[in-house]
C-alpha cells in the first residue's frame, strides 16, 4: 500500500513466501479455524449497515463517482490525531494523515485520511465488530489532486470470499489494510508483558497473522510533544505464511522477518504516537510520527 501512500496499513503481501504457500493450497492436513456462525456475523453485519449508510459511508456517497470529494469530517468531540510520514533513511515527506475513532453499535468506526505528497486523497473506514478484535466492513477510497473519484474498494467479512478449498477464516480477522488502533486493540493487555495476535486477509487464498508484544513503557517526543507510550512489535509470524514447509525451515525463518515498532499513547483513546517500520514487502522503511492531536468542534474540517 506504500505505493497509494497509505499510512499504517500494513499490506500482506511476503513475497516468495506468499507464492510458495499459494501453490499449495488445498493440501493435505490443513488445520482448519473454526469461525463464528455465519449467522451471527450477518446479523451482526445486518445492524451496521444502516448506521454506516447514515454516516455517509454507502448509499451512493463515498463511492459514486459522479459526485465531487466526499471526505468526512470527525464529529464532534472526538479525538483527532494528525501525522507526518517520511522515508526513515531521508527524512523526505511522504504523507500527511488524520485518524480518528468513533463508536457505532456495539464496536467502533476508525477513519483514516491520507493526503499524498503527489497530490491524491486516500479515504478509509473500518467497522470493528463487537469485542474490537476483528472488523466486519472496510472501505477505501482515492481521489485525485482536483477532487474526483480515482478508486473505490469495499470488503465484507465473508465466508464467500474465500477461494474453494482454501482454509477456513479465523473469528477475529481483519482485511489487508490494517487499521492504526488496531494492534493495540488485539493486545490481551495493554501494559508491558501484554501480547497478542492479528490475522489478516491474504486474498481469497488466506491469511497470515501478525504476532504482538507490548514492551516497556517509554517518554518519547514528537512534534506534537512529549508522551508517555507503550511500545508495541509487531511481526509476521513464519507459521503463518510458510504452513506448508517444513517446521526447522520455518523456525529458522523466524527471526529474518522484519518488525514494525509502534508507539501508543497510554492515555485513552491511546492515539498511535510513533511507527518505524515499512508497510509491506519491499517497501521503505518509515517513520509516521504525530504532529498534532485536537478534540473536533462543529466545522472543524474547513479549520485544520
Amino acid at each position: 500500500m506504500f505505493r497509494r501512500n497509505s499510512y499504517l496499513i500494513i499490506t500482506t503481501v511476503v513475497g516468495l513466501l506468499f507464492a510458495a504457500d499459494k501453490c499449495a493450497i488445498g493440501a493435505s492436513g490443513t488445520k482448519i479455524a473454526h469461525p463464528r456462525p455465519a449467522s451471527s456475523d450477518a446479523a451482526e453485519i445486518a445492524s451496521l449497515i444502516p448506521l454506516i449508510t447514515a454516516r455517509g459511508l454507502a448509499g451512493g456517497a463515498l463511492p459514486d463517482p459522479r459526485t465531487p470529494e466526499r471526505i468526512p469530517s470527525p464529529l464532534p468531540g472526538t479525538s483527532v490525531s494528525e501525522s507526518l510520514v517520511t522515508l526513515s533513511n531521508t527524512g523526505e515527506r511522504v504523507s500527511k494523515v488524520t485518524t480518528w475513532t468513533e463508536p457505532l453499535g456495539a464496536g467502533l468506526l476508525e477513519f483514516q485520511e491520507t493526503a499524498a505528497v503527489s497530490g491524491p486523497t486516500t479515504v478509509e473506514y473500518w467497522v470493528f465488530g463487537s469485542g474490537l478484535h476483528r472488523c466486519v466492513l472496510n472501505g477505501d477510497f482515492i481521489y485525485s489532486k482536483e477532487g474526483y473519484l480515482v478508486s473505490a474498494n469495499f470488503w465484507r467479512n465473508d465466508r464467500q470470499l474465500l477461494f474453494v478449498n482454501s482454509p477456513a477464516f479465523p473469528s477475529d480477522f481483519f482485511p489487508s489494510r490494517i487499521p492504526p488502533s488496531a494492534v493495540f486493540l488485539s493486545l490481551n493487555a495493554q501494559k508491558p508483558g501484554g501480547s497478542g495476535k492479528l490475522n489478516s486477509s491474504l486474498g481469497r487464498y488466506g491469511y497470515m497473522t501478525f504476532d504482538l508484544w507490548a514492551h516497556d513503557i517509554e517518554q518519547i517526543t514528537v512534534p506534537a510533544g512529549s508522551f508517555r507510550t507503550i511500545k508495541v512489535i509487531m511481526r509476521v509470524n513464519a507459521d503463518s505464511v510458510m504452513k506448508y514447509w517444513p517446521a526447522f525451515l520455518r523456525r529458522l525463518a523466524q527471526p529474518f522477518f522484519p518488525q514494525n515498532v509502534l508507539y501508543y499513547d497510554t492515555a485513552e483513546p491511546h492515539h498511535l504516537v510513533k511507527f518505524v517500520g515499512s508497510f509491506g514487502y519491499l517497501a521503505p522503511q518509515v517513520t509516521v510520527a504525530v504532529t498534532r492531536i485536537y478534540i473536533a468542534s462543529q466545522g472543524a474540517r474547513g479549520r485544520r
